[in-house]
């Protein structure tokens, strides 16, 4: 086998294995999206600092 078939077969082989990576890990990427809840309960966050405030302060007593 001469050296540029060597090349072309290195290089084939090298792209197959980057090949199997990217379809693995598209498909580990849909596994984990499909597992993952669709869609987070939506809570109302106070944007209002006074409330905040007046809402975070204790009793010295």
């Amino acid at each position: 086998m001469n050296n540029h078939m060597r090349y072309w077969a290195i290089g084939m082989i090298l792209g197959f294995a980057i090949l199997l990576i990217a379809v693995f890990t598209a498909a580990n990427w849909y596994k984990i999206k499909k597992a993952a809840p669709q869609s987070l309960p939506s809570v109302e966050v106070n944007r209002n600092l006074d409330n905040v405030l007046a809402e975070n302060q204790t009793p010295l007593s």
